[in-house]
C-alpha cells in the first residue's frame, strides 16, 4: 500500500509518495498524521495522509513512512475536503491548511542534533565543551563552534541527524475536591 502525503509546513504545494508498512496498513487513514525521513538526508519531518492506493505511481525508490502518529485520525474527511477546497481557493500549500486544522499540541517540528562518532579523535575544544555527550541539540550556544564543527564532520568525527519532536512540553493539572461532610 502507497501514501500520498503533504507535509505539514511545507512552502511547496506537492504530494509526495510513500510506502505504507505492513504494521500500518490497517490502521492509516485519510486524515492520519505521519512521521516520515524527508529530503535526501534523514530529516524527519510531520505530514498528513491525504491518498491512498494500492500500486506505487512513482518511478524509482519509494521511501517508507517511519512512524504512524494517529490511529485515529485528526483530520476528518470534512476537513479534508474543506482543506483543499481552501487550499485551491486561497493558492496555500495544503499542507500548511491542514497544519492550521490541529491544535498546537500535535504539531512536530524538525529539531537537528549533531552525533560525535569518535571522542578520541574530537578537537580538545568541542570534547570539552560537549563533555562527553554523544548527541548534543544544535542551539544557537554551538554558534562559536561551528567552525570547528564543520572540520569534525568533514572528518568523519561528527554528523548531523534530524529528529521531529512535539512544540509542547507536557502538562501537569492537580485537581483538588474539597470534603464538604463534617465529622
Amino acid at each position: 500500500m502507497y501514501a500520498g502525503i503533504v507535509i505539514s509546513n511545507n512552502i511547496v504545494d506537492q504530494t509526495y509518495e510513500y510506502y505504507v508498512p505492513q504494521k500500518y496498513e490497517e490502521f492509516i487513514k485519510l486524515g492520519s498524521r505521519v512521521q516520515i525521513n524527508f529530503g535526501t538526508g534523514s530529516r524527519e519531518v510531520m505530514g498528513f495522509v491525504v491518498e491512498l492506493y494500492e500500486e506505487s505511481r512513482h518511478n524509482g525508490v519509494t521511501k517508507e513512512i517511519t512512524d504512524l502518529l494517529d490511529f485515529n485520525p485528526l483530520i476528518s474527511l470534512t476537513q479534508l475536503e474543506l482543506a483543499k477546497f481552501i487550499s485551491s481557493d486561497t493558492v496555500c500549500p495544503l499542507g500548511r491548511v491542514l497544519n492550521l486544522m490541529i491544535p498546537n499540541t500535535y504539531k512536530l517540528k524538525s529539531v537537528t542534533y549533531l552525533i560525535i562518532k569518535d571522542y578520541c579523535e574530537l578537537d580538545a575544544t568541542l570534547a570539552l565543551e560537549f563533555k562527553g555527550k554523544s548527541v548534543i541539540k544544535v542551539t544557537k550556544e554551538l554558534d562559536p563552534f561551528m567552525k570547528l564543527i564543520k572540520k569534525e564532520i568533514e572528518k568523519g568525527n561528527a554528523e548531523f541527524s534530524y529528529r521531529a519532536e512535539g512544540f509542547n512540553k507536557e502538562k501537569v493539572i492537580i485537581k483538588y475536591l474539597i470534603n464538604h461532610s463534617t465529622n
